[in-house]
């Protein structure tokens, strides 16, 4: 990594009710991170107020994330999108709370200034952005679903990870780019394990086990489209050569693939003056690859914020670094026991989501992913 660290790299924070903005500003570029929380507030004013702020900052969203129940014919859908106005950036929705009356959620928006966003487009939709700083090429990506509903769910996988390729090569990338996932399957606890079959033999096609696997997220959630499965993921490409990207170990934990799940724990991200570490979910796994704490909610969130503790800490990280977090509840009722945690474990005021979607296995209860930024030199 260079120690040519420009002196106009900063990172600022302000935090408000219901609001949270990180901004990260390096040679003329600047990325914001934007976090509202949606519980019990009205999602078309929460819309609202977040272009306010992209307005006044004068810029461009690159992805949005939300976590929110769809309502009745998905009404809270359509009340969204009213408020965003001519929406031309990827958005993607994943149901808070499926079926189970929850009102918990939240909001996710990166964007940016000071660069040129171009969009990727898809099947008829804005599937993702690409913009570049002084020293990296990013391609964001983002409602990623497959318009073919008769096709078996394993087949909808399938077509989903087919559209990550192809938009990474509209990007002027491919595969091998791809440093993060996210990836959201209806009803996942009934079929995850024909997932992780698909999700392998894609990898091993594209060599992806002989490079760096991506940090990831596998998360039960249903989509607006119906569809069995919609994605997003994240690609980088040095401009100069200076950028690295590396899988970090967990020190807590063995590594997912030893157990069949193919993702690494975190990928760090070392850029000119500045680094980011994406942390892939996490939850309370022992380090032979077995859940812990069984029907334990406070034991599980206290090991899994140890392990994320320790991820971070390799790369002189902590919590007070978070650009954007999201906390994944079985149930709505877990979340006292992780804000009490916090509180009394002094972790510091976070950018998060709580959300209520399942985990990837049925006696998982909470588990938690976040990015990270610092300022290097």
């Amino acid at each position: 990594m260079s120690t040519d660290t420009p002196a106009e790299s900063t990172i600022q924070r302000d935090f408000g009710p219901g609001m949270r903005v990180v901004s990260m500003a390096s040679s003329g570029v600047t990325e914001f991170f934007i976090t509202a929380d949606l519980r019990d507030r009205d999602i078309a004013q929460v819309g609202r107020d977040v272009m306010s702020i992209i307005a006044e900052k004068g810029a461009a969203i690159v992805t949005q994330v939300v976590f929110a129940p769809m309502g009745p014919a998905n009404e809270s859908v359509d009340a969204l999108s009213d408020a965003l106005g001519d929406r031309d950036w990827p958005l993607t929705w994943v149901d808070s709370g499926h079926k189970k009356g929850s009102r918990l959620g939240g909001m996710h928006i990166h964007a940016v200034c000071g660069a040129e966003v171009r969009r990727i487009r898809l099947e008829g939709r804005v599937v993702g952005s690409v913009y570049q700083d002084d020293s990296t090429k990013f391609c964001c990506l983002g409602d990623l679903w497959t318009s073919e509903a008769d096709a078996s769910r394993t087949e909808q996988a399938a077509q989903t990870f087919d559209m990550i390729e192809r938009a990474m090569e509209l990007s002027g990338m491919d595969f091998s780019n791809v440093v993060r996932t996210w990836l959201y399957l209806d009803e996942l606890l009934e079929w995850y394990d024909p997932f992780n079959h698909v999700r392998d033999d894609f990898f091993r096609r594209r060599g992806v086990f002989d490079a760096l696997v991506p940090s990831s997220t596998g998360i039960s959630g249903a989509n607006p489209a119906g569809a069995a499965m919609i994605a997003a993921a994240m690609g980088i490409q040095s401009l100069d050569g200076s950028d690295q990207a590396e899988m970090l170990p967990s020190p807590l934990q063995c590594p997912a693939l030893e157990y069949g799940s193919s993702f690494s724990r975190a990928v760090a991200i070392d850029q000119r003056g500045r680094t980011r570490v994406t942390v892939s979910g996490t939850a309370s796994i022992e380090p032979g690859g077995d859940t812990v704490f069984l029907d334990d909610v406070p034991g599980q969130i206290d090991l899994t914020m140890k392990v994320v503790a320790a991820i971070l800490a390799q790369r002189d990280m902590d919590f007070s670094d978070a650009t954007r977090a999201i906390a994944y509840f079985k149930r709505a009722e877990y979340a006292r026991d992780y804000e009490k945690y916090c509180a009394d474990n002094g972790i510091p005021d976070m950018p998060t989501i709580i959300t209520e979607n399942d985990v990837c296995r049925h006696d998982l209860l909470f588990e938690i992913e976040l990015d990270t930024v610092s300022v290097t030199g």
